[in-house]
């Protein structure tokens, strides 16, 4: 149910978005364009919530947990094993998915979703609590998420509404920096599904072409107006 309230969210604002665009854009055909938006997205949004749930099921059925006296290691479809030793661990994490096992090498983490036969789950976390103490997640990391959302929900629709040079420039590096950055950590990390970093380069070269295509329109205006106020 996580899953489904996460990706609906996410759906939700991307529609959202997608609206004001196609109204943005038509409005001598208001009503015409707000009608072909709700048809799209009431089309768009149950297919994808409905993909990535059967994907999503497809993974946790593949997880395959396995502890030792000194190991406990992960595997999945797509996804390698990974193995972390006892004296690897330096800390647990309780998350709302999980747990997270943490490193000294950052992208050394194994994660062990909640969503498990609860029986197996809680035999597991019995073990790890003999190892390491469970931390459970911070209030503060919770309301950081949430401000990182709404800050790239903030410059998206800076970066496509604003009419400001300045203003879409800002916008632009900073949600290429951000994607940038969320790439590179996907990249380093271990036992991440190569679908995981396709779909986030994917995001990273389109925020590219729209980020250079807004610039060079703001380019061609400009030469417009120098042409205009030349003559």
């Amino acid at each position: 149910m996580r899953y489904v309230r996460g990706s609906g969210s996410f759906f939700a604002v991307v529609f959202c978005i997608a609206m004001a665009i196609v109204v943005w854009n038509s409005p001598d055909n208001r009503p015409i364009s707000i009608i072909a938006t709700i048809i799209v997205g009431a089309m768009f949004i149950p297919f994808s919530i409905w993909r990535g749930l059967k994907q999503n099921k497809a993974i946790l059925e593949s997880v395959r947990i396995e502890v030792g006296d000194d190991y406990i290691a992960r595997s999945q479809v797509r996804i390698p094993q990974l193995r972390i030793n006892r004296q690897e661990i330096t800390a647990v994490d309780e998350l709302s998915a999980g747990l997270c096992i943490r490193t000294n090498n950052k992208t050394r983490a194994l994660a062990i979703p909640n969503a498990l036969d609860e029986d197996d789950y809680k035999e597991i976390r019995d073990v790890l609590a003999s190892w390491a103490t469970i931390r459970p997640q911070p209030k503060s990391s919770k309301t950081q998420n949430l401000l990182i959302f709404f800050l790239l929900v903030i410059a998206i629709g800076i970066f496509i509404f604003s009419t400001s040079l300045w203003l879409v420039l800002v916008s632009s590096l900073f949600l290429i920096a951000s994607f940038g950055y969320y790439y590179w950590v996907l990249r380093q990390a271990q036992g991440v599904d190569p679908r995981t970093r396709r779909g986030m380069l994917i995001v990273l070269l389109v925020l590219l072409l729209m980020a250079a295509g807004k610039l060079i329109a703001f380019s061609n205006a400009f030469q417009t107006w120098i042409s205009s106020t030349s003559q």
